[in-house]
């Protein structure tokens, strides 16, 4: 079906090529018209004109928690703020923890009235079509999508410990991927499908207070090959992402209730820091690979901040007294969602990605928090 942009394209095409269109194609009835072109009925005869596509394309959305309806509940809004919906309706569970099928035609997220026990679900992205996925006596969380949308990686408890399991996206063949007597949790997949980080405390490294010390693994998808990619007895390591090409990863270095972003290549190697004697968290990459976001603090308050990925150039980019937290890049890299609390509680904002154009998109006395984009359109990993 021809788009309305397609079509308006096509006539005014017509109209202007009216007068010249005889030159253009001569014999245009008797063949079929290239790629990019249309045929048409101009003074008389067959000609093929070139076709002008709208040049809106269709726009990202964003989920996110609210409380606005008396419930934790998983919340769609478009990039502007405009058409927010409840998409869970669940009243008596919280709803939380959405993330985007790579198509983005689906939502993976955390469901349950029992903490102890919470569940993982899916639902189209217009809250339709809601289904359980795990249906287990045990705490099932963290859902990660596989690049190719056929497999969902996830944290449970059911073997008796925190364990990485895998399973199909519509909730079949469950398998425990890492088998381990310590805790394994925050799974997330290589760009390529081929591999995934997580975090474990499997090397039996303990801080001064007894806690068990967190270190940033990695596996192949079928759970093979589990190496140590941090080896640090004096920090937990947590919350890896992988930039988009897959060469490499961020992660949190947690010592002593202080934070910091940092990066490494995909093997482990070339460990450094992004923000020295900077209190950070959060690190998240541009979709092109060249900057990180991250939540950080000069003082009493946290400000979202960007640094280039080889740790030059840090920008601050809220620069408000209060709370600015979660930032959340646009598929397109051109702007930045984040939580502030700028207007006396937690809201979703939006901003270019340089810090310009700051606007507020939730309304609502209640919280809101955890803002996820879409992914590009006719993305598929």
């Amino acid at each position: 079906m021809l788009t309305r942009g397609l079509l308006l394209g096509c006539l005014l095409v017509a109209v202007l090529a009216a007068g010249t269109a005889e030159s253009q194609t001569a014999g245009a009835s008797a063949a079929a018209c290239p790629a990019g072109t249309v045929k048409a009925l101009v003074g008389g005869k067959h000609v093929c004109l070139k076709t002008t596509q709208s040049s809106a394309a269709p726009q990202a959305r964003i989920a996110f928690e609210s409380q606005r309806d008396g419930n934790h509940e998983i919340y769609v809004m478009n990039g502007s703020g405009s058409g927010q919906r409840n998409l869970t309706r669940s009243r008596f569970k919280p709803d939380f923890s959405p993330v985007w099928s790579p198509d983005g035609r689906k939502i993976a997220f955390v469901s349950g009235s029992n903490p102890n026990r919470p569940e993982i679900y899916v639902m189209n992205a217009d809250g339709s079509g809601k289904r359980n996925l795990t249906r287990d006596a045990a705490s099932d969380t963290s859902p990660a999508w596989s690049p190719d949308g056929r497999r969902i990686a996830f944290v449970s408890t059911r073997d008796g410990n925190y364990e990485v399991y895998v399973m199909n996206a519509d909730g079949s063949s469950p398998r425990n991927l890492t088998r381990s007597p310590a805790g394994d949790v925050s799974p997330a997949w290589s760009p390529d499908g081929r591999r995934i980080v997580f975090v474990s405390s499997r090397d039996g490294y303990l801080f001064d207070n007894g806690e068990a010390n967190y270190q940033v693994y990695v596996m192949t998808a079928d759970g093979s090959g589990q190496r140590s990619l941090t080896r640090n007895p004096a920090d937990n390591d947590i919350s890896p992402a992988w930039s988009r090409d897959g060469r490499r990863i961020a992660f949190t270095v947690d010592r002593y209730y202080y934070q910091a972003a940092w990066v490494m290549n995909a093997d482990g190697s070339d460990q450094r820091i992004l923000t020295p004697g900077h209190p950070s968290d959060s690190p998240a990459w541009s979709p092109d690979g060249r900057r990180v976001a991250f939540a950080g603090s000069d003082g009493d308050n946290s400000e979202v901040y960007v640094i280039d990925a080889d740790g030059s150039r840090k920008r601050n980019l809220t620069r408000n007294a209060a709370s600015d937290t979660s930032p959340a890049w646009s598929p397109d890299g051109r702007r930045i969602a984040f939580v502030s609390t700028r207007d006396g509680n937690s809201e979703v904002y939006v901003m270019n990605a340089d810090g310009g154009g700051q606007r507020r998109l939730t309304h609502d006395p209640a919280g809101n928090f955890s803002p996820s984009w879409s992914p590009a359109p006719g993305r598929k990993g």
